[in-house]
């Protein structure tokens, strides 16, 4: 299982999303006080550092 993206319901509970590296199953699991938040972080801003559309878009509007 690899993490690819944070999740958030709408109580607020995070989720990690994982895909498995040999079928591409998703699954989700609540975040632990024990991760990592750096890299829950990374993961949660990741759409933002990486959106699928140029940036560029944004100055013709």
């Amino acid at each position: 299982m690899s993490p690819i993206a944070i999740a958030v319901l709408r109580n607020g509970d995070w989720m990690v999303v994982h895909r498995c590296v040999r079928c591409d199953e998703l699954t989700s699991n609540p975040i632990c006080t024990d991760d990592n938040q750096l890299i829950l972080m990374r993961l949660a801003v990741r759409p933002l550092a990486q959106p699928p559309f140029p940036l560029e878009a944004f100055g013709d509007l």
